[in-house]
């Protein structure tokens, strides 16, 4: 496979990312080299390792049009999806419609994270004397909550107040 972006995931640390075109109901092989990753305490793998990994069909996603309405984009908006207090997905608002082509069945709620320096993630503040002190940034939760249907066109209309 050519075109891959391997990273570490800002919403899990713990998480390594494998972004690519993954192709529909496809059964790959990732081979994970010996010496390619160690943990904190500097052990690697005994050996090289073989992950077989199956793709989910299209029809296991369902896709989500949300129409906001009242939230003030100047603020940098980003529309958190969560479940069980994770955060499953992030989506940067910049206009009054999200078109969200692919999501997992299941129900997320909704909240709006408003993102002052643009990095995509909440960021905790500074508490300090004097000026140097920062508030966090602010995060709504909204009354909505979000059920996708696999292999259905979902549809959400917010209004913020």
């Amino acid at each position: 496979i050519e075109d891959i972006d391997v990273y570490i995931d800002s919403l899990a640390p713990n998480s390594l990312v494998v972004a690519t075109e993954w192709a529909s109901a496809t059964k790959y092989k990732l081979v994970i080299p010996q010496n390619s990753i160690k943990d904190t305490l500097n052990n690697r793998l005994v050996k090289t390792d073989t992950l077989t990994i199956i793709t989910k069909p299209n029809k296991a996603y369902g896709s989500c049009v949300v129409r906001i309405s009242g939230l003030d984009l100047n603020t940098k908006p980003v529309l958190l999806l969560t479940q069980d207090d994770k955060i499953k997905f992030s989506f940067p608002v910049t206009q009054n419609l999200l078109n969200i082509p692919q999501l997992p069945a299941g129900e997320f709620q909704l909240k709006i994270l408003e993102d002052n320096n643009s990095n995509g993630k909440w960021d905790t503040g500074k508490y300090a004397i004097g000026s140097q002190s920062k508030q966090p940034e602010k995060i709504y939760l909204l009354p909505n909550k979000l059920t996708i249907r696999a292999d259905w066109d979902n549809e959400l209309n917010i209004t913020i107040k």
